[in-house]
């Protein structure tokens, strides 16, 4: 053993420590995983035991699999580098520098409510607004830093951090304000919300007291107060930064450039106007932005002719598995604009923050479809839903009421009808399926089915009923996952799996070099990233 180099380590907690994840060692002892077991987790299961940043599990993966091939029967455990001790010191209770998304949401008019209210009363409501917005912000992965009298310091990024935190945020100020209103009281309150990303230093609370609160320190948690104060009521504004990180998937409106109170340059300002519309995540953060695909040949064209099998009334499922970043919703791009226009598209997009929402995906894009906006008034969606139906599927318009339940829509034009709860969700999945099977007698279907490491299990039920359903259809669904647990819990033995790997060396020179192409990068640089990205397109594309 080389000198620069520490004994194996001899434990899990010793492992993480040397790559300074120690942070994750709680549990992956609390679920038994020990340096023998260590070696057989693949990426999906390093996902399901928490460790959900995608560098991190990376870090892990790269280090496993540098100890086989060096035969060890535990990772080594190199000398710790600067950054890493930093880390390792700030889990321990000193400082750590980190990037987060800092949302600050306040209530209006606060004061004028403590002139009307009895202080019972506005006690009563703080109280209520203060639970129901930490709600929101828990189940979205937040953290709530501070409860600032009637105002709220969320961090999104710490202590965990997540690939979308700027996206977690922005949603998760969306359905506070929703949520906020919906309070039972005589005077529902009303929220404003201003959101800012960028670095801080996060160190112990006052005194240094371990056990107190963590505070922010930098100019992030500053911007974000002011850019709230700049917010109408149930507004949502963010800066720029953020507003670079949410990409395509919310709809903006440019506020432009605003003077804010102690911060020296003029900031540029978005208000946030709701989800957006783009078809899928892929769409939503890539837009028009593609770089030339790069040998994914094969599996097009296995696509491709499955596509024509199906349009011949040979129906087809398949499941497209890899690695985050390996290229699967790009290869489901390419399939997508190979199919006629005048083909019916399906595409559900599953979202780790909605996995225990049902039918979520399905709801997305029942919406989309039928054009119903955010705006519409509930005889207006309804009159969309309706209009969309009879294009599509026209035989379904008996199953109308369960898709406008799905959808939360008013019930009131369509006869009552006494059912169980129970019997109602097997009404929905039944109709649902028949929409899809009738519109593929019509027009030959593309299904479009991504991220199932994250489907909620109602839409799973739906999965399974239209695989079953697939034979003899004029209908092609595809589906995305980053693990083939999907398709083992499903029981679909009539599934061809497709499992993307890294690209060779080759190839991902040939895809660095096209990006850096614009950027003048030389060569040397080149095949530095390309040592550094394993083959993965997406880290490539970013890195370069």
């Amino acid at each position: 053993m080389s000198a620069d180099r520490a004994a194996p380590a001899d434990s899990v907690g010793a492992f993480l420590d040397s790559l300074g994840l120690g942070a994750y060692t709680a549990v992956f002892e609390e679920q038994a995983i020990d340096l023998e077991l260590l070696h057989e987790l693949d990426d999906a299961q390093l996902e399901q035991l928490g460790v959900k940043a995608l560098g991190h599990r990376m870090r892990i993966r790269r280090a496993l699999a540098q100890a086989a091939a060096a035969g060890q029967p535990a990772p080594a455990a190199a000398p710790l580098s600067p950054a890493v001790q930093s880390a390792q010191a700030a889990a321990a209770g000193t400082a750590e520098r980190r990037q987060i998304t800092v949302m600050f949401c306040d209530l209006v008019d606060s004061t004028a409510l403590s002139q009307r209210l009895d202080p019972e009363d506005l006690r009563l409501l703080m109280h209520r607004y203060q639970l129901a917005a930490g709600e929101v912000v828990r189940r979205n992965q937040g953290n709530v830093a501070q409860y600032l009298g009637d105002g709220l310091m969320v961090y999104f990024g710490w202590p965990r951090a997540h690939e979308d935190d700027a996206q977690r945020a922005v949603l998760t100020a969306l359905e506070v304000i929703e949520v906020v209103k919906g309070i039972d009281v005589a005077e529902p309150p009303r929220v404003r919300i201003g959101i800012a990303t960028g670095p801080v230093v996060i160190g112990l609370g006052q005194d240094g007291d371990a056990g107190a609160v963590r505070m922010a320190v930098g100019e992030t948690p500053n911007l974000a107060a002011r850019v709230q104060s700049l917010a109408e009521p149930d507004q949502v504004v963010v800066t720029a930064g953020t507003h670079r990180l949410l990409g395509g998937a919310f709809e903006c409106a440019d506020l432009g450039e605003h003077v804010l109170k102690g911060i020296e340059a003029p900031a540029r300002l978005w208000r946030v106007l709701g989800e957006s519309r783009a078809d899928g995540r892929f769409a939503a953060t890539s837009g028009s932005m593609l770089t030339a695909l790069v040998n994914r040949h094969l599996e097009i064209s296995l696509l491709t002719d499955a596509w024509s099998r199906a349009c011949a009334g040979e129906g087809k499922a398949v499941l497209l598995v890899g690695d985050p970043g390996i290229g699967k919703s790009r290869v489901l791009d390419e399939l997508r604009a190979r199919v006629p226009s005048d083909s019916v598209l399906l595409r559900l997009q599953c979202s780790d923050l909605h996995g225990n929402s049902a039918f979520h995906p399905i709801i997305a894009q029942v919406v989309r479809a039928s054009g119903i906006d955010r705006c519409d008034a509930p005889d207006t969606r309804l009159d969309k839903l309706e209009a969309w139906l009879r294009h599509i599927a026209p035989g379904t318009m008996g199953g109308v009421r369960h898709l406008a339940a799905l959808l939360s829509l008013p019930l009131s034009r369509y006869p009552a009808m006494q059912s169980s709860p129970a019997k109602s969700r097997l009404e929905t999945i039944r109709t649902l399926v028949q929409l899809v099977t009738e519109a593929a007698q019509r027009r030959p279907v593309l299904l479009l089915a991504e991220d199932l490491h994250w489907i909620d299990p109602s839409s799973l039920e739906v999965m399974d009923a239209l695989v079953a359903a697939l034979t003899e259809r004029r209908m092609l669904l595809v589906m995305t996952s980053r693990s083939e647990q999907v398709a083992r819990r499903a029981a679909w033995p009539n599934v061809t799996t497709l499992t993307l790997s890294g690209l060779s060396r080759h190839h991902s020179l040939q895809l660095a070099a096209a990006v850096a192409a614009a950027h003048g990068l030389s060569e040397h640089i080149i095949r530095r990233i390309v040592d550094h990205t394993d083959g993965v397109p997406l880290f490539l594309e970013e890195l370069t």
